[in-house]
């Protein structure tokens, strides 16, 4: 086979193995990133339990809800990180899968390529054995 054609199947290989590798990167992201949301979700229930219990004790409430409050606040600040990482992921996502059909395409367009030049290359070894029939002739 042309060592041109090898050449491109190698870097197609590779871009291949590099999408996958993004897709296994993005997929262990997003399950950190759900994983983590998860746990938000049960330190905000664990909060608003605080505050009930709070409230039964009138002396101190002023310093928990303060102490509340901020949680709340770096909570919904992560939540809305987590959010705006996983729009990130999922661009991600979409441009490796982009990148995947674009891929696939080339390789196609390559596979139909060596085709028709397998196909020339028999029809002129054809030629060349009628040639050498003839002149043996």
């Amino acid at each position: 086979m042309d060592p041109a054609v090898n050449e491109r199947f190698e870097r197609i290989e590779t871009n291949l193995a590099q999408t996958a590798e993004n897709l296994r990167q993005v997929a262990a992201q997003l399950q950190g990133v759900s994983t983590q949301i998860q746990g938000c979700s049960a330190q905000i229930q664990e909060l608003t339990a605080f505050a009930v219990q709070s409230a039964e004790r009138q002396s101190v409430l002023e310093h928990q809800q303060e102490q509340i409050s901020a949680k709340i606040q770096s909570l919904t600040a992560f939540v809305v990180q987590s959010a705006e990482r996983q729009s990130v992921l999922e661009h991600r996502q979409e441009q490796t899968s982009a990148q995947l059909d674009r891929i696939v395409a080339a390789m196609a367009v390559d596979a139909e390529n060596i085709r028709a030049l397998a196909r020339i290359a028999e029809s002129h070894e054809r030629r060349i054995d009628d040639l050498e029939n003839r002149a043996e002739q």
